[in-house]
């Protein structure tokens, strides 16, 4: 398929000819950068909020500092002091909203009937521009953030990611502890916690480090007046406003690291499998999509697949591939197989006939 090049304000992007969306995208002066995306189509209108600022970007003592930011942007802003006022609008009004702290991006999102979206982003542009972080707020969600992390203490998944995290580069910044939890997100001796929490934000959270996505239905012109109205008072840095790209320096894993067999005992019983191979990042291919591609062949689950051989021996029940971390300098390319107790059993075999399915592909 040939996709068309289309200029909208200085930035270019890739369009599919089956795409019948039009985009409009700026940078408003203080180098926040927007994207609407006008689809007649779409019943509801959205709006996806990314900081390039995630957990990588904690303090060394203040492990969980942009998980805790997160939680507490919803805690009310100057101008709409209620606790969660965004969740409660958008819920009454057809609609959901949340977010998540990734290891390098924190996304804030909405989506809402079109006749409340103005007044719904009013509400969230608030949450951005004038943050409360109130004395309730920061107790709540210390106690909230605390309760997530004692109830992950026992969660197979979480605990097979500590075991990445130790295992890897200590020097690398996914090593750290990101969720947090009461100690981490209370006041230390001599270091009231607001005063940071502070600081975090006038840092992280500038208008350079922000993108903002919508897609809606409502007359385009506007939708942008009011976007530039509401986000062009986020804070700006004395720099030039160009999008920041925050380098990581050191590798994710040293050599002495690789082609280790780790085992883990699990809370539940859970029989599994992953093999990891340790990518550099994948940024520069996304445009060609090759590590899905690779993906898809793996994990093909139809005659003549690896899937189909290892089942017919009753090996596996399930078997995937191409998930794993990544981020700037980094990608781990996982095949997991869900293994049977016979796989269990047979992880030389199988382990061998993965390699040899991979040397066949390469062939």
């Amino acid at each position: 398929m040939e996709f068309t090049n289309f200029k909208s304000e200085g930035a270019s992007l890739k369009i599919s000819p089956n795409d019948n969306k039009t985009y409009h995208t700026f940078t408003l002066d203080n180098g926040f950068r927007i994207t609407v995306v006008e689809d007649q189509a779409c019943h509801k209108s959205a709006c996806s909020l990314v900081v390039n600022s995630g957990s990588f970007d904690d303090p060394t003592d203040r492990p969980g500092f942009a998980h805790f930011i997160e939680h507490l942007l919803f805690s009310g802003s100057q101008a709409y002091p209620e606790p969660t006022v965004l969740n409660n609008y958008v819920a009454s009004h057809g609609g959901h909203c949340n977010a998540w702290t990734a290891t390098e991006h924190t996304c804030y999102h909405f989506d809402i009937q079109h006749d409340y979206f103005f007044q719904a982003l009013d509400i969230y542009a608030n949450m951005f521009t004038a943050p409360l972080f109130s004395d309730e707020a920061i107790a709540k969600e210390q106690a909230a953030i605390h309760s997530e992390y004692k109830l992950k203490l026992k969660d197979d998944s979480r605990r097979i990611q500590q075991v990445h995290k130790e295992t890897c580069n200590p020097d690398h910044p996914f090593h750290k502890f990101t969720v947090g939890n009461r100690h981490t997100l209370s006041d230390l001796p001599q270091r009231p916690v607001i005063d940071e929490i502070e600081q975090f934000y006038q840092q992280q959270y500038q208008a350079k480090y922000m993108t903002l996505a919508v897609v809606t239905a409502l007359p385009i012109e506007e939708v942008k007046q009011r976007l530039t109205a509401l986000f062009d008072v986020m804070p700006r840095s004395s720099e030039p406003c160009e999008p920041s790209i925050k380098k990581i320096a050191v590798p994710l894993y040293h050599a002495d690291q690789l082609a280790k067999f780790i085992t883990i005992a699990p809370v539940k019983e859970l029989h599994k499998l992953n093999i990891t191979f340790a990518l550099p990042s994948i940024d520069d291919w996304y445009d060609h999509k090759i590590v899905s591609f690779a993906a898809h062949i793996i994990g093909y689950e139809g005659q003549g697949s690896l899937f189909e051989y290892l089942k017919e021996r009753g090996l596996i029940n399930a078997l995937s591939a191409g998930n794993g971390i990544s981020g700037s300098n980094f990608k781990d390319f996982n095949i997991s197989l869900e293994l049977t107790e016979k796989g269990e059993a047979s992880l030389e075999f199988i382990i061998k006939e993965v390699f040899a399915y991979l040397n066949q592909l390469r062939k």
